[in-house]
């Protein structure tokens, strides 16, 4: 993400703190608002499961559903179907404005994501997805069994049979481990409704226990813990499955649920409170908040209470000021390891109030002199924050409230934040002087955006990034020459510009600049109106496109992570608010090349085909359809199938009646 300094100015805090994010806390004035429109996600998300013809149930806890959620929804659907849940989830988003802040898979077939209204964080919807019900390495329950003889709820939404929800309920409580006691009542009461199922169930879970259910829910038994025993040694992973944890353990390690911020700021620009509210704001995004004064601290050398006028005390010797700042260096390094990334992987929040820059603009605050240059070296060798907040606020207001620097020097500060912001993308000025709501609201929003833009990197298949990176370098290599005598012949038969660029529509319909070669003319009529397409159309400009040499230059577009090498052709912006909702999946993925439309009909295919070709491949991409497509897509263009429709020097417009 990319911060950019606006005007407006910074508090210092504890020393290491660690607190368990809370439940979010609204006021009864806006529990409603809330209420309601996370319930419109909630609402919206499994009608269109339904849409999509993706069966599914909400396994428990949903006699309250819309009005009222428990930490989270869990709902489970067929394992061929859990891979689409992400960009369904992603969509429905965007199109509330919302923003999926984190996906992780806890599970080797579950995921949970946190959904988010970044403008009023407190309207969130946590959700538990899985196919089969797995704890502790153990596969317990399948698809199958949790779907099979679902049924539709009162409110609309489906639920487990009877049977279903009964044994899921009782393996969860036994793969997690916990007593079983306050579960018998509403084991019992799901038990009655079906005894006959519920006791197949349980049979197909634990084998033969030599009792019947009835009697194993007689009562709480001590004979309930063998029985987990016994289940989980039915129910153990197999090879294969373990090789697949250990992938997903890996993954989880390399892509952290967490995120490392930092607030900088004189004392009194109000840190502490800003700190407070975003353990509020941000609890359903991390699992807890874990806070720093200044530096990892690795050795417990900084003491919980911290002195009230560190400007007072004479600073060191430049000595051992030198040593003091290569102390902090080695203490951040060595707690990037020991402390953030394990934190990081907890799905912590972890937050500086303070960090190494913050020693470049106050040096007398460490109590140290002569380290300006030393101290503006490294900070660019130190682990760097997912982003920084410099409260700005005015120095009299700040000297108000905390009177330790004069004001000469806060104003001198505030100069020098600024120009740290402007030096940095990462670092974002945040006006200081708004009331504290409002501050928080700010920087809780923009964490909320980031963690939303790593979601979208993340959701983007890593084997197809590098396929992409690796065939579209070679082409460029190998066809360097091929290029240069394109670019020469277009500049001759058609002038300049020798590339055409253009703004299209890319992944979620975000736009960027694409380039190919020129085909056409700049010939305009006598009112100075460029002419139709057939007129400004060459016969060179037509031998480019039915070769498709025309687009060789969109492999930039590749490289450059805003194209794939196959995917749906990017179309023009003003398409897109011509779309229907399903038509607008095609923006799932990265726009390509070539695509499953094109080696289906090119140009030549109506509108409505090419729709449904390209959701075809949004729902069924893989690497190894990728190399099929590139394939075809040789053998389409050597025979110059589908240039263009009948009729036409280029395709018609698309006008949205195709909906």
């Amino acid at each position: 993400m990319s911060f950019s300094p606006q005007e407006c100015s910074p508090p210092i805090a504890s020393r290491e703190a660690v607190t368990p994010l809370p439940q979010k806390r609204v006021s009864d004035a806006g529990r409603n608002a809330v209420k309601t429109s996370t319930g419109e996600i909630f609402e919206a998300l499994f009608r269109r499961l339904e849409q999509r013809g993706i069966p599914y149930v909400i396994l428990h806890g949903y006699d309250d559903f819309p009005e009222r959620f428990g930490s989270d929804v869990d709902y489970a659907v067929h394992d061929a179907d859990l891979p689409k849940i992400a960009p369904l989830l992603a969509g429905l988003a965007r199109e509330r404005g919302w923003v999926v802040a984190q996906t992780w898979q806890h599970e080797l077939f579950a995921f949970y994501s946190v959904v988010i209204d970044p403008e009023a964080a407190e309207n969130h919807l946590a959700l538990d997805a899985c196919s089969h019900f797995t704890k502790r390495r153990c596969l317990l329950l399948r698809d199958t069994v949790l779907l099979e003889g679902r049924r539709r709820h009162e409110r609309g939404f489906f639920i487990p049979s009877p049977a279903s929800e009964f044994i899921y309920l009782l393996a969860k409580c036994l793969g997690k481990g916990t007593p079983i006691a306050d579960r018998l009542p509403q084991l019992r009461e799901l038990w009655a409704l079906d005894p006959a199922g519920a006791q197949q169930r349980f049979d197909g879970l634990f084998g033969e226990t030599g009792r019947i259910l009835e009697d194993w829910l007689r009562q709480p038994s001590p004979e309930w813990e063998r029985l987990g025993a016994t289940m989980r040694a039915r129910t153990r992973y197999s090879p294969a499955l373990l090789v697949a944890e250990t992938a997903r353990r890996l993954r989880r390690a390399l892509r952290p649920g967490g995120a490392h911020i930092a607030l900088l700021g004189p004392d009194g620009s109000g840190k502490t409170t800003l700190l407070q509210n975003l353990e509020r704001l941000l609890a359903p995004c991390f699992s807890r908040q874990r806070v720093f004064k200044f530096r990892p601290d690795v050795f417990n050398r900084i003491e919980p209470g911290t002195e009230p006028r560190p400007h007072d005390r004479p600073p060191r010797s430049r000595i051992v000021s030198w040593a003091k700042i290569l102390y902090y260096f080695a203490d951040w390094w060595l707690g990037l390891f020991l402390c953030l990334l394990p934190e990081r992987r907890r799905g912590a929040l972890v937050v500086f109030d303070r960090d190494f820059d913050d020693i470049v603009i106050d040096q007398r605050r460490y109590l140290v002199q002569g380290v300006g240059t030393l101290a503006a070296v490294l900070r660019r060798f130190v682990p760097r924050a997912d982003a920084t907040f410099i409260l700005d606020a005015d120095p009299q207001a700040v000297h108000a409230r905390k009177p330790e620097l004069p004001v000469v020097e806060l104003e001198r500060q505030r100069q020098a934040f600024r120009t740290l912001a402007a030096s940095d993308r990462r670092m974002r000025l945040v006006c200081a002087d708004q009331p504290p709501d409002e501050v928080a609201r700010v920087v809780c929003r923009d964490v909320i955006a980031l963690l939303g833009e790593r979601e979208e990197r993340r959701s983007l298949p890593v084997a197809k990034r590098i396929f992409d990176v690796v065939l579209g370098a070679s082409a460029i290599v190998i066809l360097a020459p091929l290029l240069a005598v394109l670019a020469l012949l277009v500049r001759v038969k058609l002038g300049t510009p020798v590339l055409f660029h253009q703004q299209r529509p890319g992944r979620y319909g975000r736009p960027f600049t694409i380039w190919k070669f020129r085909t056409m003319t700049d010939a305009r009529d006598a009112a100075g109106r460029l002419l139709p397409d057939a007129e400004r159309l060459t016969r060179f400009g037509k031998l480019l496109r039915s070769t498709s040499l025309d687009e060789l230059p969109e492999l930039l577009n590749v490289l450059r992570g805003e194209m794939s090498l196959v995917g749906p052709r990017p179309l023009l912006m003003q398409y897109l608010p011509l779309y229907s909702a399903e038509q607008r999946r095609r923006h799932d993925v990265l726009p390509g090349i070539t695509g499953w439309a094109q080696i289906n009909g090119r140009n030549a295919a109506s509108w409505p085909r090419k729709f449904a070709l390209d959701l075809w491949y949004v729902d069924h991409q893989s690497v190894w359809l990728d190399l099929k497509i590139m394939a075809r897509t040789f053998w389409t263009v050597l025979r110059r199938d589908g240039i263009n429709q009948p009729g036409r020097a280029t395709g018609d417009p698309f006008r949205g009646e195709e909906r």
